[in-house]
């Protein structure tokens, strides 16, 4: 019997953003930060995950993304340009995982 290579999937995340507090490296979660991933006239709102305490985004989207990262008390971050793109395994993306540290106000 042949494995499955996408064990079960039919969607995967491209986007999967963890972040910490720069000054005591503790994880900021929940709606403690918004982060927003666009790519050219395409924009999308991160979603928090709580099992994986990331935010996640981008569902089987191909794209080169930046990510806009807010939060009450933190600095703003702009990303670099961050490319997700479709993987040889059942043509679904291959998730960029992104950790950011945000700097304190």
């Amino acid at each position: 019997m042949e494995q499955d290579p996408c064990n079960g999937l039919t969607t995967r995340s491209g986007l999967s953003v963890t972040l910490s507090n720069a000054s005591n490296g503790q994880a900021i979660t929940g709606n403690a930060a918004t982060v927003t991933a666009t790519d050219g006239t395409f924009s999308e709102a991160l979603q928090f995950n709580s099992p994986s305490s990331s935010y996640i985004g981008a569902q089987d989207r191909e794209g080169a993304y930046v990510l806009v990262v807010t939060g009450d008390g933190f600095q703003t971050f702009v990303s670099e340009t961050i490319t997700v793109q479709n993987g040889v395994d059942c043509e679904l993306v291959v998730t960029q995982e992104v950790a950011i540290a945000l700097q304190p106000d």
